[in-house]
């Protein structure tokens, strides 16, 4: 059974999978074809707040300036070497993941010849596989990516027809995987981190044509790593306040959306916007899951913030009515 953190939004409703059929009529691309197209992949604000929440501001934003992108390699280099699991060899943790290093370049986009605009950033499908295996042991890291696999399933852009030769692929690495897990071996988990990035990035929907205005990912995901690591570990730092901490986390998640479109004439979010938006929710939730089970559990919702703060700078969806982005997050809610 899949796991899954509890839903965004008061107005949520049922658990429902989204996108994980086969749309109808779809091809079905052999597995040689699926195989060379995975390998052709190569170079491809801090919110204000009051003296009493500095503290642990800062010490949130320290740890993720220093410790956020450790192990990640430069957009556009060469995939040359497997992503690495690191094994603790000692102490209380000894034979779990401490991390993982030698994640390769950006994998080619769903988009021919260009990474394009990513609507969510990348580093945000990076961290997802870093939290899915960090203080797990190698065989406990296969079965969580082996879930990850089944949650990129359900991104909307996954039904489409085009995304056939994806969803082959997935079951393909989750048979991998599963013989992995039994196995407990350490090189083919890091080969199938390859291949679930290319997958993720492939994914119909995940980039636009044009370029994005980025709003400093590295910096705005660490925060999220670290208060991730921090929830998953079973730790709070004394000197963070939460109400601070709760801003920044919500403010980065937000920030990690490039997606401002104009306001429909007749005031109705649009097909478009639901599937774009929903992904985003969807992978927020499959990169951060403690920090999203902490934030929902709270009350701490997105949307909430989003509607105090959309003006301020490098804030997605400004150019739609009050309205409107409140039908949007509705839909999009009804469909986590």
């Amino acid at each position: 059974m899949r796991q899954r953190a509890p839903q965004e939004g008061p107005e949520a409703v049922a658990d429902r999978g989204v996108g994980t059929g086969v749309a109808a009529g779809a091809g079905r691309w052999q597995p040689a074809v699926v195989s060379a197209l995975l390998a052709a992949d190569g170079p491809g604000p801090v919110p204000s707040g009051g003296p009493a929440g500095h503290a642990g501001l800062l010490a949130l934003q320290r740890a993720a300036g220093n410790a956020a992108v450790a192990g990640r390699m430069p957009a556009g280099q060469l995939t040359v070497q497997r992503a690495r699991l690191n094994v603790r060899s000692g102490g209380a943790r000894a034979g779990t993941i401490s991390g993982v290093s030698a994640l390769p370049g950006r994998p080619t986009s769903n988009l021919s010849g260009t990474q394009g605009q990513h609507l969510t950033a990348y580093v945000v499908f990076e961290d997802s596989i870093s939290n899915r295996v960090a203080d797990r042991t190698p065989a406990e890291a296969a079965r969580a990516l082996i879930t990850l696999l089944d949650e990129i399933s359900e991104l909307p852009g996954m039904a489409q027809a085009n995304a056939a030769y994806l969803r082959d692929a997935v079951t393909a690495s989750r048979g991998r995987l599963t013989a992995a897990a039994t196995a407990g071996d350490t090189a083919a988990i890091g080969k199938e981190i390859d291949t679930i990035l290319s997958i993720r990035n492939k994914v119909p929907g995940t980039a636009q044509r044009g370029t994005g205005g980025g709003h400093g990912e590295a910096g705005t995901s660490g925060v999220l790593q670290e208060l991730e690591k921090q929830l998953r570990q079973g730790a709070w730092p004394a000197e963070w306040n939460e109400t601070v901490v709760r801003d920044q986390a919500r403010e980065s998640m937000w920030r990690l959306l490039d997606y401002d479109p104009a306001q429909p004439a007749d005031g109705v979010p649009t097909e478009e916007m639901r599937r774009r938006v929903l992904a985003h929710y969807l992978s927020l939730r499959s990169a951060y899951p403690m920090t999203w089970e902490w934030l929902t559990t709270k009350g701490y919702y997105l949307v909430d913030y989003l509607r105090a703060n959309r003006n301020g700078p490098g804030m997605p969806l400004q150019r739609l009515s009050a309205a409107t982005l409140q039908q949007l997050i509705d839909d999009v809610h009804a469909n986590l």
